[in-house]
C-alpha cells in the first residue's frame, strides 16, 4: 500500500538524519531512503500538474521542499492523489530552518525517527518488554512502575530494583540483561533533569531538549535543574523513556485519581493486555490504553494499523485515553482518532475519562440505595 511504503521511507529518512547527529557514516540510510522515495513515486505515478515526479531529487530538495514543510503542502502537488494519503502522512514539519545553512530536527521529526522499524528492529523497549513478561504478574507491575518513577536512578535506587528482581526469583544473568537493556550511562552533554518526565535534558542554542514535545514546552516555562553525573547516576535508554516512561506518567495518574475516588484500578492486567483496568461495584469495568502522541493523525494511523491485533474486551467499555492538553491544543484531537476506531473503542481525554468513572460510580451508588 502506497501510504505505508511512504510512511516507512520517511521514518527511515528521519532515523538516518537523527543518527547523523552522532555518526556521519549513517548518511547512507538517508541516501538509500531518498532513492526508495523516488522509486515509489515512479511506481505509483505520483506526478504534479506539469508531469514531474513529486519526490525529492536530492538531499537539499528533500530538506527544503519536503521535510521542513507540512506534509499536506507537498502532497497537494500530486495530481489524482490517493484518497487516504493526506491522512496517513499527516506530518508537521520534521525539520526547522534556523538560518540559511542550518536546520534542526523538530520534536515531530524525532518522534518520526523513533517510529522507524527497518533500522530499529532491536528497540530498547521491545527488549525490556520481552524481559518484563517473564516476570510474575506482581513483579511485572513493581518493576514497570519503578522504571516510570526512576527514569534517572542512583546506585542505591538501582540496588532496590535488583532486590525486587532477586525476590521474584530472577537469576543474575537475567538481572544483568535487564540492566543492560534498560539503563545506560548519562551522556556528558545531558546534565539537566527534565521537570516534566524527570529524564535527562540537553541544553541547545534554542533552549532545552528532552525526548518528548511536552517536556520541551514545559522547559520553556520551567528551567531544568542541573545534575551531577559524577555521582553514578544512570538513565533509562531513549526508547524506554519515550515509549514506557512518558505514557506511564498518564497511566500512573489514572491510577492515582481512581484511588482518590475509591474505585479499583489495576495497572497492566495480564502483563499489559491493556494499561489500566477500572472495576466498579457492579463488576462492570473499563479497559484503558493510555497514549501520548502529539499528532492525532499519527495516533490514528498507528491504531488503525494495530486494530487487526487489538482485542477489545466484550461487555465492557474500551477507551484510548490521551492527556488533557492534547484536547486543549487541538479541539478535534479525539474526533480525528475516533473516526478511525471501531464503535466499541472510544478516544477521550483524561478529564473526560474521569467524568465517565464518576458517572459509573453514581450509577452503582443509586443501584445500592434502591436495593
Amino acid at each position: 500500500m502506497l501510504e505505508k511504503e511512504l510512511y516507512r521511507i520517511i521514518t527511515n529518512v528521519m532515523h538516518g538524519i537523527v543518527m547523523c547527529e552522532q555518526d556521519e557514516d549513517k548518511k547512507d540510510i538517508v541516501y538509500k531512503s531518498l532513492n526508495e522515495w523516488w522509486f515509489i513515486a515512479f511506481k505509483y505515478n505520483l506526478i504534479d500538474k506539469e508531469g514531474m515526479l513529486v519526490a525529492p531529487s536530492n538531499e537539499t530538495d528533500m530538506i527544503l521542499n519536503y521535510l521542513s514543510i507540512h506534509s499536506e503542502d507537498w502532497i497537494d502537488r500530486i495530481v489524482n492523489q490517493p484518497e487516504n494519503l493526506k491522512f496517513s502522512l499527516c506530518f508537521e514539519p520534521l525539520l526547522e530552518k534556523i538560518s540559511e545553512t542550518r536546520y534542526v530536527i523538530t520534536d515531530e521529526g524525532r518522534l518520526t525517527a523513533a517510529m522507524c522499524l527497518d533500522y530499529n528492529v532491536d528497540k530498547e523497549q521491545n527488549k525490556v518488554f520481552e524481559l518484563l513478561r517473564r516476570l510474575d504478574a506482581i513483579s511485572y507491575v513493581k518493576v514497570r512502575k519503578f522504571i516510570i518513577e526512576h527514569p534517572i536512578a542512583t546506585l542505591p535506587q538501582l540496588g532496590k530494583l535488583r532486590r525486587i528482581l532477586t525476590q521474584s526469583g530472577c537469576r543474575e544473568n537475567f538481572i544483568d540483561d535487564f540492566y543492560a537493556y534498560c539503563y545506560e550511562e548519562i551522556p556528558s552533554n545531558a546534565v539537566y533533569q527534565c521537570p516534566n518526565c524527570q529524564w535527562t535534558a540537553i541544553k541547545e542554542d534554542e533552549g532545552y531538549r528532552c525526548s518528548h514535545y511536552r517536556c520541551n514546552l514545559v522547559m520553556k516555562q520551567i528551567s531544568p535543574k542541573k545534575i551531577n553525573i559524577d555521582r553514578g547516576y544512570k538513565r533509562v535508554k531513549p526508547g524506554i523513556n519515550l515509549f514506557i516512561v512518558i505514557p506511564g506518567l498518564l497511566e500512573l495518574e489514572i491510577k492515582k485519581k481512581c484511588d482518590r475516588l475509591n474505585v479499583e484500578c489495576e495497572l497492566w492486567p495480564d502483563k499489559d493486555r491493556y494499561d489500566c483496568k477500572i472495576t466498579f461495584e457492579n463488576q462492570m469495568f473499563f479497559a484503558i490504553d493510555a497514549k501520548d502522541y502529539h499528532s492525532p493523525y499519527r495516533l490514528a494511523y498507528e491504531l488503525e494499523n494495530k486494530l487487526s491485533s487489538y482485542n477489545p474486551l466484550n461487555g465492557i467499555r474500551n477507551f484510548i485515553v490521551v492527556p488533557d492538553d492534547s484536547g486543549r491544543n487541538r479541539k478535534d484531537y479525539c474526533q480525528v482518532v475516533n473516526n478511525k476506531l471501531p464503535q466499541n473503542i472510544e478516544c477521550l481525554t483524561f478529564t473526560d475519562l474521569i467524568k465517565k468513572v464518576e458517572e459509573q460510580i453514581d450509577v452503582c451508588s443509586k443501584k445500592v440505595s434502591k436495593s
